[in-house]
């Protein structure tokens, strides 16, 4: 898959900085929707959940877009 060298990456610098087990491929339910989503990690603290999505957007040499941010919402 296109751009899971990224997500490794990424997974492998929260566990250096956070300590935590990294476990990829995360599927969680919509509240509202029940949609199944893949998302890559979610961390817990205490202040809730952090979910982390990784995207390598070199491939394409384009930006982040508003759709991407506005998914994860």
């Amino acid at each position: 898959k296109k751009g899971k060298a990224f997500e490794l990456l990424v997974a492998a610098a929260i566990k250096i900085v956070t300590g935590q087990k990294v476990n990829l491929d995360h599927h969680v339910k919509g509240i509202f929707s029940q949609t199944d989503y893949q998302i890559d990690k979610i961390l817990q603290d205490d202040s809730g959940e952090i979910m982390i999505e990784a995207k390598d957007y070199s491939s394409r040499e384009a930006k982040v877009g508003r759709d991407d941010l506005q998914t994860m919402q």
